[in-house]
């Protein structure tokens, strides 16, 4: 038997779906920490229990736990040549300089993908690091080691961001 995290509470079970815009490009871990992150915060400011005044915030929502058992992904699933060859029979001839700035167009965005997981593995170490700070004795030669090449890594990608991307948005 195991002694419960905060007795005298009740603990429930739910199954929550969410479909958010691909714009917002978030990871299924990313997504997880924002939902718990807004539950508490929506608790602290009395949203998430409407009315309920007793007792107060600190005394309501004691854990939320949230994991990914799902994922989909729609619009850029087929090749590039595979949707190019669909478009070409569906609306007739698309004209070669139009026809290679979308070749280039879908490159890129495949490129950007691929770098956005890169860029997401990278905040998954520099996290998962961080939190192993938060006990001293656990930290390691290498992990510190570790830690300035990642860190060294995310200045780089924040330096190219600033000076490449952030101008032409």
């Amino acid at each position: 038997m195991t002694r419960m995290s905060f007795p005298d509470t009740h603990q429930f079970g739910f199954e929550l779906e969410l479909e958010i815009s691909s714009i917002l490009t978030l990871s299924a871990g990313e997504l997880c920490v924002l939902v718990v992150n807004a539950l508490f915060a929506m608790d602290e400011q009395g949203l998430l229990f409407p009315g309920v005044t007793t007792p107060d915030a600190d005394n309501r929502l004691k854990s939320a736990k949230m994991g990914a058992i799902g994922y989909a992904r729609t619009g850029i699933a087929a090749p590039v040549g595979e949707r190019y060859r669909r478009l070409i029979l569906r609306k007739g001839r698309v004209p070669k300089s139009s026809r290679q700035l979308g070749e280039r167009l879908e490159e890129a965005v495949s490129t950007m993908m691929t770098n956005l997981l890169h860029q997401r593995m990278l905040l998954a170490k520099l996290m998962g690091l961080a939190d192993k700070c938060a006990e001293p004795s656990a930290i390691t030669d290498a992990d510190r080691t570790k830690a300035e090449a990642l860190l060294a890594a995310a200045a780089a990608v924040a330096e190219v961001v600033d000076t490449s991307v952030q101008p032409t948005l």
